[in-house]
């Protein structure tokens, strides 16, 4: 997987605010402060790709 496919969650912008959108454009969040939505993508992208991760392993294990 490339890191676009392991980093589905970015930040849009919308009539000066900030939203937390994923990969299907589906705002998870929505903030005035764009420190507050850049720091809301970093811990959904590091949770999915901890995931991923995780599954890969155990489905390597089986």
């Amino acid at each position: 997987m490339n890191d676009e496919q392991l980093s589905p969650f970015g930040v849009s912008t919308n009539e000066g605010k900030y939203q937390v959108v994923d990969g299907n454009e589906q705002t998870w969040l929505e903030t005035s402060n764009a420190m507050t939505a850049e720091h809301y993508v970093d811990l959904l992208n590091k949770a999915f790709k901890s995931g991923f991760k995780k599954g890969f392993r155990e489905g390597r294990t089986s």
